[in-house]
């Protein structure tokens, strides 16, 4: 992949900022019965900065859309510090899901959704895509 943060800082990130985080959250949704769709480990080995992944442009993919785009790409946007005046990239997209991680989401999403009746729980990556041509996600 590739990165405009140091590791240090990635990892105290990943390890520390977004786990209290996500905890005050879960914290809030159980004091109003609330169920939580947990999707801090769904992105793990597609996230920002992994070196088991890359780029869009480093794949050597023709575009998101090819066969094995989604097990070899990063599912968050990189860091930009300009945008586009007429491409599709914004400032304001940086460290957010791309398309990948969009449908990935929207997968685990279905799942806790459970045809009417929600559940909560961790929402883990597999790999490939299923019949929707989401990432295959798994909700336990």
């Amino acid at each position: 992949g590739g990165c405009g943060f140091w590791n240090n800082d990635a990892n105290w990130a990943n390890s520390t900022a977004l786990v209290k985080i996500n905890n005050s959250v879960k914290s809030a949704a159980a004091t109003a019965g609330v169920k939580v769709l947990d999707l801090a480990a769904a992105f793990n080995g597609r996230r920002l900065c992994e070196n088991t992944v890359n780029l869009m442009e480093n794949s050597g993919k023709a575009n998101w859309t090819v066969a094995g785009a989604a097990d070899s790409t990063e599912w968050i946007a990189q860091i930009r510090t300009l945008s586009t005046v007429f491409g599709p990239y914004y400032v304001q997209e940086s460290l957010h899901p791309n398309w990948w991680g969009e449908k990935a989401i929207r997968n685990c999403v279905r799942q806790a959704y459970n045809a009417g009746v929600p559940k909560g729980g961790v929402c883990n990556r597999g790999t490939g895509l299923n019949a929707n041509g989401e990432p295959n996600m798994t909700l336990v």
